[in-house]
């Protein structure tokens, strides 16, 4: 009887075994089988470049230029700004919170016309330059949506 249950219980053993291993190969032979979207297949050759892709010497000069531009416009904005000179009637009235006793008026010479730009035009002129540079910064160097993702994630945002 000992003998009889030594073998049954190897027999029962060994069929665990190639049971477990059938599972496994059947395991293996699925995932082989879906293995088939991710095998490299090279559909088209590499063609080498005919023109450098960097650097765009175009968007470089039109990004530089716009810099400049709102630059510089920036600066004489903070200088008007930062000015306290009292100028006008308006002026006047500002600093002593009284309006002035008497006003004397410019007295423009012959050939002499109001050359004088006011901060208005300034502005306006400041608006609309910085406004033409960001269209053509979209139209000849890049996207401005991309161009924000850029930035953003160079900046780690």
């Amino acid at each position: 009887y000992l003998k009889v249950s030594r073998q049954y219980e190897n027999t029962v053993s060994k069929y665990r075994e190639v049971t477990a291993k059938q599972m496994e190969a059947r395991l293996s032979e699925n995932l082989e089988a879906e293995r088939k979207g991710e095998r490299f297949t090279l559909i088209e050759p590499p063609i080498l470049p005919v023109e450098p892709a960097k650097p765009n010497r175009f968007g470089v000069v039109v990004i530089g230029f716009a810099l400049a531009l709102i630059c510089g416009f920036g600066a004489v904005g903070l200088a008007e700004a930062m000015d306290k000179k009292v100028r006008g009637r308006r002026g006047i009235q500002q600093v002593l919170t009284a309006p002035p006793l008497a006003v004397i008026p410019y007295v423009y010479l012959d050939g002499e016309q109001s050359k004088g730009v006011s901060r208005k035009t300034v502005g306006a002129g400041m608006v609309a330059t910085g406004l033409l540079c960001l269209v053509v910064l979209h139209f000849a160097y890049k996207p401005l949506d991309v161009l924000w993702y850029v930035i953003a994630r160079k900046l780690g945002m």
